[in-house]
């Protein structure tokens, strides 16, 4: 599958964390990176709170997870 360059430099930055400075590219349109870190953030809020609703052993950490990258998605401004 074919992606953008920001998708996966969004990838990067959340998979190296403090790290990623040195993998850091200039040239990507901060739009496109704003968009596609706010939907990967986004993106794993609903699987765990799938999965909280069902026999999951550790309820309380699967919410923890969902409202962690909830609130890393609702910190980016439009």
């Amino acid at each position: 599958m074919y992606t953008g360059i920001e998708v996966e430099h969004c990838w990067m930055r959340m998979r190296f964390g403090p790290h990623y400075e040195a993998l850091r590219n200039p040239d990507l349109d901060p739009r496109r990176v704003k968009y596609y870190q706010y939907v990967m953030h986004l993106d794993p809020v609903g699987c765990p709170l799938r999965i909280a609703e069902g026999d999951f052993p550790n309820r309380e950490w699967m919410l923890d997870v969902a409202h962690f990258q909830l609130q890393r998605a609702l910190a980016y401004e439009a």
